[in-house]
């Protein structure tokens, strides 16, 4: 594909995601993620790296197609590198959701995340109070339903 620069010079992309206008959100995840396992100190100490096959932006693309709105790369095991195989556009809430830190709690025939227990209408405390009872042993059926206590002398207004 042939465009023209700013002072209407043409010159050639390949893929037409980095043009004289700026790069596409494909192309910017595609430099990220390069970047990230270049310089990043959690990457080089775990030896995360991207795929031979992933070196050009073109066979990235052609794996992973375009970056969707409010998405961004996410390897789906994060002990893995950048690869077709290991990775997916996700949303924000998504890669949060598949962080090595993160907790899981299995109630209910399911296993969640404590944040993500914690946006469900059936838990009836916050993020937090869910994440203190859990951590102190109670039962998850339990830290899960059990709503927090009102303070002394404050009674609960009618719904």
């Amino acid at each position: 594909m042939f465009m023209s620069n700013v002072r209407g010079r043409p010159f050639k992309t390949k893929h037409g995601h980095a043009g004289w206008n700026g790069k596409s959100r494909t192309y910017q995840a595609w430099l990220q993620m390069k970047m990230r396992c270049k310089s990043h100190p959690h990457y080089l100490s775990k030896n995360i790296n991207v795929c031979e096959r992933w070196a050009n932006f073109d066979s990235f693309l052609e794996d992973m197609g375009t970056r969707p709105d409010g998405c961004g790369i996410d390897r789906i095991d994060n002990s893995k590198g950048y690869s077709k195989e290991n990775c997916r556009w996700a949303t924000k809430i998504q890669q949060m959701n598949n962080q090595s830190k993160n907790i899981f709690i299995s109630a209910f025939g399911e296993t969640k995340t404590i944040a993500e227990w914690a946006r469900l209408e059936i838990c009836k405390t916050g993020y937090a109070g869910l994440r203190k009872r859990i951590l102190r042993g109670i039962s998850p059926e339990i830290a899960i339903t059990t709503p927090n206590r009102l303070p002394c002398g404050v009674e609960e207004v009618a719904k």
